[in-house]
């Protein structure tokens, strides 16, 4: 299917098995990470920050959640999925 998705990370296919762009996903999430810390370096505390998206930007926002060394205040995650699923205990 290679769906370009730009903005996040390609979507290669819809199924729940399908192959997944796991440098674009662990790119995203590192550029959203890198938001968080410059918030921190002016003086939010992560634990006051919430990640939120719909659809792939939730999916997104749960696996960032997900590895992050810092607490955050929470994640909300609409309409979406777990990237990389595989990775995390069950």
């Amino acid at each position: 299917m290679n769906m370009a998705m730009p903005s996040w990370f390609d979507i290669i296919g819809l199924s729940p098995d399908s192959q997944e762009d796991e440098s674009g996903i662990k790119q995203a999430a590192e550029n959203i990470k890198a938001l968080i810390d410059q918030e921190v370096k002016n003086g939010i505390p992560s634990n006051r920050i919430i990640l939120g998206g719909f659809s792939q930007g939730g999916a997104l926002s749960l696996y960032t959640a997900l590895t992050m060394q810092q607490k955050l205040a929470g994640v909300t995650a609409l309409s979406c999925w777990l990237p990389l699923r595989a990775s995390f205990p069950q």
